[in-house]
């Protein structure tokens, strides 16, 4: 939540946004001014009923910021995503931002 809430007042522009099994916040997070185009994962594990109750809502109101917002699931539950997944995630940042990493 911290990490979306920063760019709704910070100036710099954000290279995006890796949320581990979080949400924007709540029905009082929706009409916040997001910073636009960022790209963001969205890392739930299947079962965590919290963070994918929140979702599509909040996908929604990032992508009225022009947000590029990508889910990655793994099996676990509320617990940090497997090594592997993460890996998959920041490869996809790299790649958003247009950074070579060879």
């Amino acid at each position: 939540m911290r990490a979306y809430n920063l760019t709704s007042w910070r100036k710099e522009k954000i290279a995006g946004i890796i949320a581990y099994g979080c949400w924007l916040g709540g029905k009082e997070y929706q009409d916040k001014k997001y910073q636009k185009g960022m790209p963001i994962a969205i890392v739930n594990g299947i079962n965590d009923r919290g963070a994918n109750h929140w979702r599509e809502i909040d996908v929604k109101t990032l992508e009225k910021s022009n947000c590029t917002v990508k889910l990655f699931r793994h099996d676990n539950g509320y617990q940090v995503a497997p090594n592997y997944v993460t890996n998959e995630v920041i490869n996809w940042l790299l790649k958003e931002n247009k950074i070579d990493t060879r």
